[in-house]
């Protein structure tokens, strides 16, 4: 799920100490797939389906007359040219809401900080609202051999909010949401769309790709791959590993982090949350 506004490649170069972890992660997460493959042929769709943990946003839309909230927070670190930075959102909120069959409402937006410090400067920081959003998602195919799953999202970035974290002017980001299932218990998510930023007509590219095991009806895990494009910056990719579980069928908790491939990605991030949707 992207926040819009909110800008996750801002670096120039980049300490890699947390790569080998990082690939160690990616290294578990495919022993567990295979180990698990025996295992959980009896795995349920969960009752509840969320957009988060993850970059990427599913197909699936919020049932007719549904109120879902996923909410999540998330520390991010950076640091070039002497320059570190951390940001902390507290919280990252998504509301959607089902209208129809094949619509959704979606309401997002984010509390955000952000501290710069430059030695011997003293450190600053900033805090406000963030990446505010309405939009809506609308499905468009099921899935039917080599066809996915599919739905297209727009989302409207609002001029409101922290002066320094909004967008000049309304900054639209249209996509579309795509799955393949590949077995009983593994399935492809993927997007592709393009955003703009509110103050010139140039849009930024981008993709998200993960892909999902369900190890038990209860609990599963993801890796994902995701980046962005223009003509006016070089391209940035990024990668992540996380895992969810569900409560209840109305309830998810989720974890997930990630760092870096190219050297104008952030350093690392890590973000947790909570998915509901309310008794009707």
């Amino acid at each position: 799920m992207r926040f819009s506004g909110n800008k996750r490649f801002t670096r120039n170069a980049s300490d890699r100490n947390i790569r080998p972890i990082f690939v160690a992660l990616i290294g578990g997460f495919a022993f567990l797939t295979i180990s698990s493959h025996g295992t959980a042929q009896e795995t349920e769709i969960p009752s509840i389906s969320t957009d988060r943990p993850g970059q990427t946003t599913p197909p699936t839309i919020a049932s007719p007359g549904s109120v879902q909230v996923e909410v999540g927070m998330q520390f991010a670190h950076d640091q070039s040219d002497g320059v570190e930075m951390t940001t902390m959102s507290i919280p990252q909120a998504l509301v959607r809401i089902g209208l129809l069959p094949a619509m959704e409402l979606r309401v997002q937006g984010e509390a955000r900080s952000i501290r710069t410090s430059l030695p011997p400067a003293p450190a600053t920081s900033h805090s406000g609202l963030a990446g505010l959003a309405i939009g809506t998602k609308i499905g468009v195919t099921g899935e039917s051999k080599l066809i996915p799953e599919t739905s297209f999202g727009m989302t409207l970035a609002m001029p409101a909010g922290d002066e320094a974290y909004r967008p000049a002017s309304v900054a639209p980001t249209l996509f579309f949401a795509m799955r393949n299932g590949l077995s009983s218990t593994l399935n492809l998510y993927y997007n592709l769309g393009e955003s703009w930023d509110g103050t010139n007509g140039a849009g930024t590219g981008f993709y998200d790709a993960a892909l999902w095991n369900s190890f038990t009806t209860r609990f599963s895990g993801f890796i994902e791959i995701y980046g962005s494009f223009s003509s006016a910056v070089s391209a940035t990719h990024a990668a992540d590993i996380g895992a969810a579980f569900l409560v209840t069928p109305n309830i998810q908790l989720d974890i997930f982090g990630g760092a870096g491939i190219t050297d104008n990605a952030p350093d690392y991030f890590v973000n947790g949350g909570v998915s509901f949707r309310l008794p009707r």
